[in-house]
């Protein structure tokens, strides 16, 4: 036990690389060496390593310095406020610190140790005041704070808060849902019904564009993409998912968008005249390649113009 060494013994232990010594003692006595062994520890880049020990520190000695410590140097490090070291034992008196150290959070430049903090913080503050976290909520338009506050508020709270957003407010979170859904690890059913949240007013299609584009340029699986698509009830909607998935895609990937789509065709399911255009647009160069896909369009006098105009020979009529 710490307790029964020397001065000496005990400083030597904490000159150690493993925070635990500096944890243990936290436990033990001696705040003031903790508290520069943590910003030693900090500057060394070992801060995820401290967050994971702080799941020990749930005595009063520890849970202060959590607070008096940690979450101010977590604007800074978010590895410290990540999901796997947020203690449990947080009070509703401990909100307004937790609230500053999101506020700066919030400004930092994403990443997953910030993503994975910034959500740690949000739940905390959604648990243990919603009040505040309804005024957050209410003011911020970092989607991962919507989100985690959404997740964790009562629906009465956020139904409300989403009925007192003017359209186009409502309508940018219900496309930033749409966007944390997709790029997260949801089932595809739950996608589907995140997607069909979206409002099909004046704005679907940039909003649909944003989703789609901010997904497929970080991803290749575009599979998700069209099973959640193929889900959506309003079709609209759907119309416009698979439209769009497919005139980002092509650009992308055209083979990948020819796949995509004969494997919507294959499972029944009808393709949007507008999908075939969008690909065909990008296949120009293969006039034999645009044929086949002009021979599943639905409008007869569109799939006439298509097949004339890609009747001959790569040459000007392709262009």
């Amino acid at each position: 036990m710490l307790l029964e060494l020397s001065w000496d013994q005990r400083t030597a232990l904490l000159a150690n690389d493993d925070p635990d010594f500096a944890l243990y003692d936290a436990r033990e006595e001696n705040p003031l060496v903790l508290k520069d062994r943590l910003h030693n520890a900090v500057a060394e880049g070992r801060a995820a390593e401290l967050a994971k020990g702080w799941r020990d520190s749930l005595d009063p000695q520890g849970r202060k310095l959590f607070l008096d410590i940690i979450l101010p140097l977590s604007a800074d490090h978010p590895e410290l406020l990540d999901s796997l070291g947020a203690p449990q034992t947080l009070e509703i008196a401990d909100v307004p610190q937790l609230t500053l150290a999101l506020s700066g959070l919030e400004k930092l430049e994403s990443s997953q140790h910030v993503t994975r903090a910034v959500k740690t913080a949000a739940d905390r503050i959604a648990t243990l005041d919603p009040a505040k976290a309804t005024e957050i909520l209410a003011s911020t338009s970092n989607p991962d704070i919507r989100e985690a506050l959404m997740k964790r508020l009562p629906a009465q709270i956020t139904d409300n808060f989403l009925a007192g957003l003017p359209p186009d407010r409502r309508d940018n979170v219900f496309a930033a849902q749409a966007a944390q859904s997709l790029t997260g690890t949801a089932p595809v059913t739950e996608v589907a019904a995140s997607l069909g949240r979206m409002s099909t007013t004046s704005e679907l299609d940039s909003q649909v564009k944003e989703v789609v584009s901010s997904y497929l340029e970080h991803s290749a699986d575009a599979t998700r993409v069209y099973d959640a698509a193929l889900l959506i009830e309003d079709e609209t909607l759907r119309t416009k998912f698979i439209q769009q998935t497919t005139a980002t895609l092509a650009q992308l990937d055209p083979y990948e968008a020819s796949h995509q789509l004969d494997r919507v065709m294959q499972s029944g399911h009808p393709i949007p005249d507008t999908a075939i255009v969008a690909l065909i647009g990008q296949i120009r160069n293969d006039p034999e390649a645009c044929r086949i896909w002009a021979q599943h369009l639905a409008d007869p006098n569109l799939k006439q113009e298509m097949l004339s105009k890609y009747s001959q020979p790569s040459g000007g009529s392709s262009k």
